[in-house]
């Protein structure tokens, strides 16, 4: 069990302190009182609404109740004050100095502080982008290298071992239509006119002939042209390609498994033999059928169509069967909104293969649209039109796109507003959060021309010196809720909302040049402020530069 962090552990021993208390006035065995952050900044640390819920149980007002639960409070170190509020809500202060001493936990260790055990070691897989390919990355596979790669920091940072993998669809009818594509760029290469007899289904984007002028300057003008030998060069040659720029918008994949290999190994009809001797197949209408609605889908799937050609969920079925077999205790799939019947099948097939369908997390990343003003920048694979990863890079840079990126939780759709991005100002989110850490480092060196000598550290009474204490504090929990429930953009707001209690703290009040206890306490705060920035901006990928 993962150790709580001092606000958690504070607020549990309220919890149970206050569980107690209306266990006395009658609460029903086993209510529970949840203390939390109310929504209207300012008017407590923490609250409850728990007397509502009682009122009619004790046939007494929430109001009443509330009141009765403050008087018979007996008081905690850490609180300063536990009052009854409203209709019947029960707030709670606590004191400053309880806050302060979050210093000395950051600052002790200011590149561990938020880290957990949570997971105790437990393997996990996260698969995400795994486009295929045909073709360069775009930005929809961006937003989900981001929120793929960010949440695998921030599992390994709460006690996971979690590893990243990339699934290479390097197999299959799409591959053949790949390679007639080449063949037709090269074709044109050579002087043919192609466009007004070009195959329907057949890749027609333009980067095609990046492809086509790649082969033959690499293999020469009498190399073989088989579709199957061009779809398989020109797949190695996308896929080199996406490495690059997925390197470059910084996330590394520990792993890269081919559909190839599943195909020519065997394991995709393994999965065949292993689905018909356990009793899961049946035949019917020329086809081979799996029984997936014994587990759950909607309907039976094909697996083996009518002229013997495996259907695609079969090397997908072996790929995950591979993750089970790897040792890996959850696996988590981040897969695009087309994808959701998906995910029933893929899940059935799993479980009927080594009952571990339940170790299977599917999150399904929503679209992204690109903005240029009020113009959506039209994205289409299949039509040849579409903006590209490193396009999006180039023009918005890697901090900016990660962070817009992970701003919405993965089921939201996304408008990726360019303009905005590139701004210097605090209506940009990601500058705002990078300034503040600019400006910390700016006056740290300051600081190291100063003298302020070893001596006690002056108390923080101030509003904007407090706000900062509790987002200090916080911090280990918004970690923990952004892990447990796969959310990174937990992190992005909390960073908005601390990058603005720095600045608001800045423009108040002067960290050097006052009273030596003055500066020594600032000093520590914007140290531990700047420490938990670096951690957080690091969990999702964004970098905090020296100068802005």
């Amino acid at each position: 069990m993962a150790e709580r962090s001092r606000l958690s552990q504070v607020r549990h021993e309220l919890e149970a302190a206050l569980e107690a208390i209306i266990q006395d006035l009658g609460a029903p065995p086993g209510t529970p009182v949840v203390l939390s952050e109310p929504t209207e900044a300012g008017r407590a640390d923490l609250a409850t609404s728990v007397a509502f819920g009682l009122a009619r149980t004790l046939r007494k007002s929430p109001r009443d109740i509330a009141a009765e639960m403050s008087a018979r409070f007996s008081g905690h170190p850490a609180v300063r004050a536990l009052q009854a509020d409203g209709p019947g809500y029960v707030n709670v202060w606590l004191r400053v100095e309880f806050l302060a001493g979050i210093l000395d936990d950051v600052l002790e260790n200011p590149r561990s502080f938020g880290r957990s055990d949570e997971g105790q070691g437990a393997r996990v897989l996260l698969e995400f982008v795994s486009a295929n390919p045909t073709g360069p990355l775009n930005v929809v596979s961006g937003r989900a290298a981001a929120l793929g790669d960010s949440l695998a920091r921030l599992l390994n940072f709460t006690g996971w071992r979690a590893d990243k993998e990339f699934y290479l669809n390097n197999a299959g009818v799409q591959i053949l239509k790949l390679g007639q594509a080449v063949d037709l760029r090269i074709r044109e290469l050579f002087g043919e006119e192609v466009e007004s007899t070009w195959p329907e289904g057949v890749y027609p984007g333009a980067y095609v002939r990046d492809v086509a002028r790649a082969y033959l300057d690499q293999r020469g003008a009498d190399a073989p042209r088989s579709h199957e030998v061009l779809g398989a060069f020109a797949a190695d040659f996308f896929t080199d390609r996406q490495r690059e720029v997925l390197e470059r918008f910084r996330v590394h994949y520990d792993s890269w498994a081919e559909e190839r290999r599943f195909r020519e190994s065997g394991a995709a009809e393994g999965v065949i033999a292993a689905l018909r001797e356990s009793g899961h197949l049946y035949d019917q209408d020329g086809a081979v059928w799996f029984r997936s609605t014994a587990f759950g889908d909607d309907k039976d799937r094909v697996v083996v169509k009518s002229d013997g050609s495996l259907t695609y969920i079969v090397p997908d079925a072996a790929y995950h069967w591979d993750k089970v077999n790897r040792g890996y205790e959850r696996l988590i799939d981040l897969l695009g909104p087309d994808h959701h019947g998906y995910v029933s099948r893929i899940t059935a097939i799993l479980e009927a293969l080594s009952g571990q369908g339940s170790r299977l997390l599917v999150l399904i990343v929503q679209l992204v649209r690109l903005m240029r003003g009020q113009e959506a920048v039209r994205m289409s694979k299949r039509g040849g039109e579409f903006v590209e990863l490193t396009e999006l890079l180039d023009e918005a840079g890697v901090d900016a796109a990660r962070f817009f990126f992970i701003e919405r939780a993965s089921e939201t759709p996304l408008d990726f507003d360019l303009g905005l991005a590139l701004l210097n100002t605090q209506a940009n989110p990601v500058f705002y959060v990078q300034y503040a850490g600019a400006r910390i480092r700016s006056i740290l060196r300051q600081a190291a021309h100063e003298t302020v000598g070893d001596g006690p550290a002056a108390p923080m009474t101030s509003d904007e010196e407090r706000a900062l204490l509790w987002d200090l504090a916080s911090f280990p929990d918004v970690v923990d809720r952004a892990a447990r429930e796969l959310s990174p953009h937990f992190l992005t707001r909390y960073l908005v909302e601390f990058a603005g209690h720095f600045h608001g703290f800045y423009r108040q009040h002067r960290v050097l040049g006052g009273e030596a206890d003055t500066v020594r306490a600032r000093l520590r705060l914007v140290r531990a402020v700047l420490a938990v920035l670096e951690t957080a901006t690091g969990l999702i990928g964004v970098e905090i530069p020296e100068n802005m």
